[in-house]
């Protein structure tokens, strides 16, 4: 019998203290067992690093030091990870319930075991107005990765898949993750597989989400697109994009 897959969770963080303390506690009230917290602390100068030792789980493994920004300390959590699946839950979000784990390794198993991503949802909350609705990607094709990313706060990564694909490239300051997806589908042929499940709760109000950063994050965005699309396939999703809002789906 297989033995159940041990998953890392990754929580990058940087003068986080009023929050990583949630996020911390939602990965400790976990009912699956075989779950590793990493924190990778940018260099707090606020209590962060005592609200960590105070509540992270038994275990939990925290690296504090600068880094070249977020990123960067996601290809630092990854290069912890021990555990055969990897979770980015930033220090802003939350997971969704205690047993939510268990019933995405659960859907795991039932899905293709040779896919390297397994994409469940988020809860997408605005921090100001308490607004929210539930984001899945659905099937990921490479024109639905040409329109949006995979939210990475509902996904979770075969570690291996990093060895094969790569890290994420801090080159892209804002939309590193969706290039990434775009290059494991795209040159490695990675899997993409979508599971039912809505793992977290996350909170806009990030570097990806912050307006002031909207034309550089566009920018990004055209820049991978262009690095893994030819002009004819893009032109083919940009025609199925446009029929996909002509016919409301």
């Amino acid at each position: 019998m297989m033995q159940p897959p041990s998953v890392s969770v990754v929580t990058v963080a940087l003068n986080a203290a009023e929050t990583i303390g949630a996020t911390l506690d939602s990965v400790r009230a976990q009912s699956y067992p075989k779950i590793h917290q990493i924190v990778i602390d940018g260099g707090s100068t606020d209590a962060t690093a005592g609200v960590v030792a105070s509540r992270g789980a038994a275990g939990t493994v925290c690296e504090s030091g600068p880094d070249g920004g977020l990123y960067d300390a996601m290809n630092k959590g990854v290069a912890l990870a021990g555990g055969d699946l990897v979770l980015f839950l930033n220090a802003d979000d939350v997971l969704l319930h205690p047993r939510v784990i268990e019933l995405a390794v659960r859907a795991i198993g039932r899905a293709d075991p040779d896919a390297g991503v397994y994409c469940g949802g988020v809860v997408w909350m605005h921090p100001d107005t308490g607004a929210a609705r539930v984001w899945h990607h659905g099937r990921v094709t490479p024109c639905s990765l040409y329109r949006s990313s995979v939210p990475h706060q509902g996904a979770f990564f075969r570690r291996g898949v990093f060895d094969r694909a790569g890290g994420f490239d801090t080159g892209f300051r804002i939309v590193a993750d969706y290039e990434w997806c775009l290059r494991a589908l795209l040159r490695h042929g990675c899997g993409f597989e979508p599971i039912g499940t809505v793992v977290s709760v996350f909170t806009d109000g990030g570097v990806s989400s912050d307006p002031a950063n909207k034309a550089e994050q566009q920018r990004e965005r055209a820049r991978a697109r262009a690095m893994h699309f030819g002009r004819a396939a893009s032109a083919r999703c940009r025609a199925a994009i446009r029929l996909r809002k002509i016919i409301g789906r």
